[in-house]
């Protein structure tokens, strides 16, 4: 997992008897928010179930009478009031059997009431080497063959090479 370790770090002490029953997750999109909540049940070695588009007072009652210990994810990013409200329920009365994560990237987007009722763990942002280690290169074509890749930080091989042929940035398609 790429540039998490401080996080990842933090998580590897807890275990099913020591982790909060409700906790936040902060990052911005793409930061592995979802990634980092597998690798934590994984290692606390319970399910997990997203209950983000399923989420009401039947849900969290559901969740109440099941006996098998789970971590149950939801995505805050487009979360009305009502259903903050509705969350409530299990964040102010927790279940033994029930941790939640919920994932956000800016907690503004969240109800005081919840802030102050679950543990959060902030994402790191990645640093240009991290980020080095998943950037896509580009490729070069010469009549529609594919000859060369380069990554987007060999300017003067970029310049050089699209004089006298096609190059194209196989992420978004463009033409340069």
């Amino acid at each position: 997992m790429v540039g998490q370790l401080k996080l990842l770090s933090k998580l590897n002490t807890y275990t099913a008897s020591t982790f909060p029953h409700s906790t936040i997750f902060v990052g911005k999109q793409g930061s592995g928010k979802h990634t980092i909540v597998n690798y934590l049940a994984n290692n606390l070695n319970i399910e997990v179930k997203d209950i983000t588009e399923v989420l009401s007072l039947d849900t969290i009652m559901e969740i109440y009478i099941d006996p098998i210990p789970k971590l149950y994810i939801v995505d805050c990013n487009n979360i009305t009031e009502a259903n903050q409200n509705v969350l409530l329920k299990l964040l102010e009365e927790p279940c033994n059997t029930a941790y939640v994560s919920l994932l956000v990237s800016d907690t503004t987007l969240l109800l005081n009431t919840i802030l102050n009722r679950a543990i959060i763990f902030e994402l790191d942002k990645y640093t240009k080497d991290e980020t080095d280690e998943f950037v896509q290169p580009t490729v070069v074509l010469e009549n529609g063959v594919p000859v060369a890749t380069i990554n987007e930080n060999d300017d003067d091989l970029i310049a050089g090479l699209t004089k006298n042929r096609n190059v194209i940035d196989v992420n978004d398609g463009f033409m340069m």
